[in-house]
């Protein structure tokens, strides 16, 4: 991402997403800030900002097939990531995973009632997050697709809070990187 792009990224998200308070966020823990990347994934430019920046990150995976991650907050960056590489020579197919199994539909698998979109199986995936804490959702998204079985070969998140996560990757044998660390956003 050249160097005005990534800035107007920045601004944007430190404009329409980050606000400072007393939140308490999905992992439980308590923070003097809150990052609510949809009001920037669910805007015209910052998905088109947002899946540049990722399409440039995935081309070096040369086996990928697949992108994915948790419903809710993934689905914006799949989808965007997925129209963004329709233009380049390995079109990308998307997939959601759910935090439970639906009980209908062609799902006959435990693993594949969890997604929603096109099967991995068999494929190369990277996961997308738009905000990690600790990464326990993604891991636990990255522990399924290896069980269906498809090989995960990285988690990428737009904003990294620097609370663990990398850590927590790091242990469970799975590449992280991360557009921008909420360091980067405070001012």
């Amino acid at each position: 991402m050249d160097p005005a792009s990534r800035e107007r990224l920045r601004v944007l998200i430190r404009s329409r997403a980050y606000r400072t308070g007393d939140f308490v966020l999905a992992s439980g823990r308590r923070s003097s800030y809150y990052l609510d990347l949809r009001t920037v994934t669910l805007d015209a430019v910052g998905l088109a900002l947002i899946s540049d920046a990722l399409l440039e990150r995935v081309g070096r995976f040369e086996a990928l097939t697949h992108v994915g991650g948790m419903a809710v907050g993934a689905v914006p960056l799949v989808s965007g990531l997925c129209m963004a590489s329709a233009q380049t020579a390995r079109p990308l197919q998307g997939f959601f995973v759910r935090k439970e199994a639906k009980g209908h539909g062609v799902a006959t698998r435990a693993a594949a009632a969890r997604l929603g979109g096109n099967d991995p199986t068999g494929g190369t995936v990277v996961l997308l997050e738009d905000t990690t804490t600790s990464g326990a959702s993604t891991l636990e998204a990255a522990e399924l697709v290896r069980a269906l079985p498809a090989a995960v070969a990285a988690v990428i998140s737009v904003v990294d809070r620097q609370e663990g996560a990398a850590e927590a990757f790091a242990a469970a044998k799975v590449p992280f990187e991360f557009l921008f660390a909420a360091s980067e956003l405070a001012n």
